[in-house]
């Protein structure tokens, strides 16, 4: 019978495991807690079952029903157990997030030293850290009731949330593995027949680098406004001897690597090549910067001893790595919950041109269901990366106590690459081999700086399209990522793709209209374009007629439309092999019984840098009227006032108007214009205007000779319309406002009358680098007196000495 008290209890263990099988194939995970509590309990089962049989010796048709008894009791468990099971998943994935530390995002009005200091102390916080690009504090907080409170009731706060652990995408494997099959797969070899080298800056974003180790250091980024030792921040860039990086975590200069994680994927990116030494990367020479993100003294004492890090050590690397020069950004670490810090961060280096490569992460899941963060986060500078094996299969990794492999999602995963066994360096001058999307990461990463290297004038957009549309197409990737395929270096350097672009600053208007073609941002050797066009029936989308056109170098080409209806426009590039490419675009046109086509145009155009500009409205062609302009800018305040000028309508007919808004109250100094001497008279009109209603209230008034200066009261923060008009019945004029205050925001709406003899016009301030949009509004957004015609912007450059040049025009 002793033979049977090992054997007998472990049948309903047995079919116990089976069932925890079947429902961790389904995607249900189980934690240790609810494994122990079904295996007492089906244990205890299997031993009464076998006193019972030694005691009462029951027939076999007994044992069966009692066989039968048990299995049954499983199934009605499991069963049961399921929902909680399912609950469990989402209820342990609550995101580590380190105790009483918050990340607060403060609305842009409320960035004034005297506002935020109430803030800390309402809250009774400590500030740990600051993140200017993204207008964020992490705050230590000493009372997190108060704390949550006052976000839920305080306008200046935009968000507050958690501090989220992340932790690096990796698992451990034999470090005697020695070969690297992972750059044949990606035909590395070929590629660096036509380059080896790049003089991109890669950010490895992760657990430090050891950046004395033989095959990394001659490829170490180096500050060389730093000096190193000497104590001193010397380039001022608010970093204390940060010669090869810095280290978030422990917030020295000191970013070596005590880990192995990091070194190991910035071997794979750029470990040096043809030095008779150890391995190589994607890069034989490239300038590693190395930013540790990963809390070596173990200071965040969660789970086991692996290197943590948090989101607060993360936005600062990323905002170091933006304003020290770097292009490509690798990051092979996730975790924690969705974080409007760590997005905003992101998406601040975007505006800067940065390509920021994350890793999908190990979990063996969809991420459109569980998102992967950042991997997740829907910017088109992110690239999610994959993990496939020797086999091209999407990997799955050993040494793991729960079922571990790449992640994937059909649209939120781009593409894969290798990240199964893979040899890479090693702290101390050592070599070794580790799995996971970490791995594959660097890949990517080495591939977009070799690439944007060979093509330096190319914008992050256009080296992530040439690495999308370049990878082996891969069957077992289909519907698990948006390629559909694996990273190949060669075919992204060569460029066998062609990819059609057109771009055309006017696409609806009123006839007749002009519409200027530009193929030029097309990819690919071109040796012809091709542009067709074709009229469209709005009811049953079928053409009605189509006209070709070829040209030798047709790169440019301006079409003119003379009658009213929709018209799609198509190019079609060929190749010197034949090959050929197509886009197309829609053109509206509309004639002067259509009153609601040209009444609204938008316009997005980038602005490279910071200064006065000014944009000029112009009635090219129609029926004069009231036009309006509005000017969004997306980051900054204003500096230096607002200007606007319009047609001065007489006897106080439609104004000239400006709009601003105020963050803190004060005095707002006002001058009225009138430009052709023609108006002596003018009323100038201040009215506060509720966001909401719209309703507008006058708060200030006065009638005044053209060039005084007016000084309102202290108005209070909010927004504000100011108008001009004119008295007298005598020729109209041009009228002109300025305005200035201290605590304006960046954007402005204008307005007034327009003729095809007039201007009209705005001057406003760019603070930083930035795309800004444009909507230019006329016809029945103003009723019977809007504007009918065709309309054109133009944006000017104005310089300190007042001359000016034209810096992009809609026409």
């Amino acid at each position: 019978m002793v033979g049977n008290k090992k054997t007998l209890p472990t049948l309903p263990g047995f079919c116990l495991v089976i069932i925890m099988v079947k429902l961790e194939q389904k995607g249900i995970s189980f934690s240790t807690s609810i494994v122990n509590m079904m295996m007492v309990v089906v244990n205890f089962i299997g031993l009464t079952m076998e006193d019972n049989m030694v005691k009462n010796t029951p027939s076999t048709h007994s044992l069966f029903k009692r066989l039968n008894l048990v299995l049954f009791f499983l199934l009605v468990m499991a069963s049961l157990l399921q929902p909680l099971i399912v609950i469990k998943v989402w209820a342990n994935e609550e995101p580590e997030a380190v105790a009483g530390q918050y990340i607060v995002g403060l609305r842009p009005e409320c960035r004034i030293r005297r506002i935020v200091s109430r803030l800390r102390q309402r809250a009774g916080a400590t500030v740990l850290g600051k993140f200017s690009s993204i207008g964020a504090e992490l705050w230590q907080v000493g009372r997190e009731d108060s704390a949550i409170t006052l976000q839920s009731v305080d306008p200046c706060i935009e968000y507050m949330e958690p501090n989220y652990i992340i932790r690096l995408d990796k698992t451990p494997n034999d470090p005697d593995f020695d070969q690297l099959w992972g750059l044949d797969k990606i035909s590395a070899t070929a590629a660096w027949d036509i380059r080896t080298e790049s003089n991109v800056i890669i950010a490895v974003i992760d657990s430090g680098v050891d950046y004395t180790h033989p095959d990394i250091a001659a490829n170490m980024w180096v500050n060389h406004g730093e000096i190193p030792n000497n104590g001193i921040d010397d380039d001022g860039n608010g970093y204390i001897d940060d010669v090869y990086g810095y280290d978030f975590g422990d917030n020295n200069s000191e970013p070596l690597d005590d880990y192995g994680h990091g070194t190991h994927c910035a071997g794979t990116i750029a470990a040096v090549g043809n030095n008779s030494t150890g391995i190589v990367g994607v890069n034989w020479s490239a300038k590693i910067m190395a930013l540790k993100i990963m809390d070596a003294e173990r200071k965040l004492d969660i789970g086991n001893d692996d290197p943590k890090g948090t989101i607060g050590y993360v936005i600062p690397a990323i905002e170091y790595a933006t304003k020290m020069g770097a292009r490509v950004m690798s990051n092979s670490w996730g975790g924690g919950g969705r974080s409007q810090a760590l997005s905003n961060a992101i998406q601040a280096a975007q505006e800067k041109g940065i390509l920021f490569i994350a890793a999908a992460g190990n979990d063996k899941r969809d991420t459109e269901v569980f998102p992967h963060y950042p991997a997740s986060y829907d910017l088109d500078n992110i690239i999610s990366v994959a993990a496939t094996n020797q086999y091209d299969e999407l990997s799955i990794f050993p040494f793991c106590y729960y079922p571990c492999g790449s992640n994937y999602g059909a649209i939120s995963v781009d593409l894969s690459a290798p990240g199964s066994d893979i040899y890479s360096t090693l702290p101390g001058g050592i070599y070794g081999s580790m799995d996971g999307t970490s791995m594959a990461t660097p890949h990517v990463a080495g591939v977009a700086a070799l690439l944007w290297s060979a093509n330096p004038s190319w914008t992050y957009q256009q080296v992530r399209n040439r690495i999308f549309s370049s990878v082996d197409k891969i069957p077992s990737l289909a519907g698990k990522t948006v390629t559909g395929g694996r990273l190949n270096a060669h075919r992204a350097l060569t460029g066998s793709q062609l990819e059609a672009r057109i771009i055309a600053p006017i696409t609806k208007g009123f006839a007749p209209l002009t519409v200027a073609l530009d193929g030029t941002q097309s990819i690919g050797q071109i040796a012809n374009y091709e542009w067709t066009y074709k009229k469209l029936n709005v009811m049953t989308v079928l053409s009605i007629d189509s006209i070709s056109f070829q040209h030798e170098r047709g790169e440019r080409v301006n079409l003119v439309f003379d009658s009213a209806g929709t018209y799609l426009i198509t190019l079609t590039i060929t190749d010197n092999n034949g090959a050929t490419a197509s886009t197309s675009i829609e053109v509206v046109v509309c004639d002067d019984s259509d009153n609601s086509c040209g009444s609204i145009l938008e316009y997005t155009v980038p602005f490279g840098s910071a200064g006065f500009y000014v944009a000029d409205v112009i009635l090219a062609s129609g029926e004069e009227g009231a036009w309006g302009l509005s000017i969004n800018t997306t980051s900054g305040m204003n500096s230096g006032g607002f200007n606007m000028g319009a047609i001065l309508k007489e006897n106080a007919g439609m104004p000239g108007y400006i709009t601003f808004s105020l963050t803190e109250s004060e005095a707002v100094s006002i001058t009225p214009y009138e430009y052709t001497s023609q108006v002596d008279w003018l009323t100038v009109q201040v009215e506060k205007q509720d966001v909401v209603t719209n309703k507008r209230t006058t708060v200030y008034g006065r009638d005044t000779s053209p060039q005084t200066t007016l000084t309102t009261p202290p108005l209070q923060p909010g927004f504000y319309v100011v108008t001009v008009f004119s008295q007298s019945d005598s020729p109209r004029g041009i009228s002109g406002i300025s305005i200035n205050a201290n605590s304006m925001l960046g954007g402005v709406n204008i307005g007034g009358w327009l003729d095809t003899t007039g201007v009209g016009f705005g001057a406003f301030f760019v603070a930083s680098p930035q795309d800004v949009s444009f909507t230019l509004l006329s016809g029945d957004n103003y009723g019977d007196i809007g504007v009918n015609g065709y309309l054109v912007l133009n944006i000017y450059r104005q310089y300190d000495d007042g001359s000016r040049q034209l810096y992009w025009t809609s026409n």
